[in-house]
C-alpha cells in the first residue's frame, strides 16, 4: 500500500519534471515510502495511547525516538509486521517504564544513559542499509554530528523538564536511547538487516 502510494507520487513528480533521472525517482520513491509508513506508525501510536491517558507521554517518546532515527538512521526490520511490533515495543517501554518505575527524574541515571548513547552514536552512527546506502562521506560525517547534537538537545530538554514533568522527560530520553541502540551491530543481527558502511 505504502509503496504504491509513494510510486504514484514520484511518477507524478517525474511527469512534471522531465529532468528527473530514474535513479533519483527511485530514491524519492523509497524516501516517500518510509515517510508514509512513519506517519502511519506515529498515528497508530498516538491513537493507541489515547484511551489510557498517555497521549503526551507517547508524544514525548515519539519525539525522542524520531529525532535520533532521523539523523542516525539504523537497522530496519525485514517485514512491516516485525517493524510495527518492534516499534510499538520500544515506544511503550519508553512510556511505561517512567509511569511504573521511574516516576521521578534521576540526573545521575539520565547522565549515565546519555553517555552510553553518545558512545554508541560516535561509534556506529549513521547506520545505513544495503537498500539505502550512504556513499557520500561528507553526508555521513554531517549525520553523525547532527545525531550527537540531537541527543545533546534531548538531554538538555529532559533535564529542564525533569523537575516539573519527570514522566515526559524520562520517556523522551529513554526513547532516544532506543534510537541510538538501533545503530548497533546487535540490532542489525536481530532484525536480519545489513549495512553498507564499514563502521561495524
Amino acid at each position: 500500500m505504502f509503496h504504491k502510494m509513494a510510486l504514484s507520487i514520484s511518477e507524478a513528480m517525474k511527469q512534471n519534471n522531465q529532468n528527473l533521472s530514474k535513479e533519483k525517482a527511485e530514491e524519492i520513491t523509497y524516501g516517500l515510502e518510509i515517510l508514509l509508513y512513519e506517519i502511519f506508525l506515529f498515528g497508530a501510536a498516538f491513537l493507541s495511547a489515547l484511551p489510557f491517558g498517555l497521549f503526551f507521554n507517547m508524544l514525548s517518546a515519539v519525539i525522542g525516538y524520531a529525532c535520533i532515527r532521523g539523523f542516525a538512521s539504523g537497522a530496519h526490520a525485514r517485514t512491516r509486521a516485525i517493524c510495527f511490533i518492534s516499534y510499538f515495543i520500544m515506544l511503550y517501554i519508553s512510556v511505561l517504564v517512567p509511569v511504573f518505575l521511574l516516576k521521578s527524574y534521576s540526573f545521575q541515571l539520565m547522565m549515565l544513559l546519555f553517555c552510553i548513547d553518545m558512545i554508541l552514536l560516535l561509534k556506529y552512527a549513521p547506520g545505513d542499509t544495503m537498500e539505502n546506502p550512504m556513499t557520500d562521506e561528507k553526508k555521513v560525517k554531517q549525520k553523525k554530528v547532527l545525531s550527537c547534537l540531537s541527543l545533546t538537545a534531548i538531554f538538555i530538554v529532559s533535564f529542564f523538564l525533569g523537575d516539573t514533568i519527570p514522566l515526559y522527560a524520562n520517556s523522551l530520553l529513554l526513547a532516544a536511547s532506543f534510537g541510538c541502540v538501533m545503530t548497533t551491530p546487535l540490532m542489525y543481527q536481530l532484525l536480519g538487516c545489513k549495512r553498507k558502511l564499514s563502521t561495524l
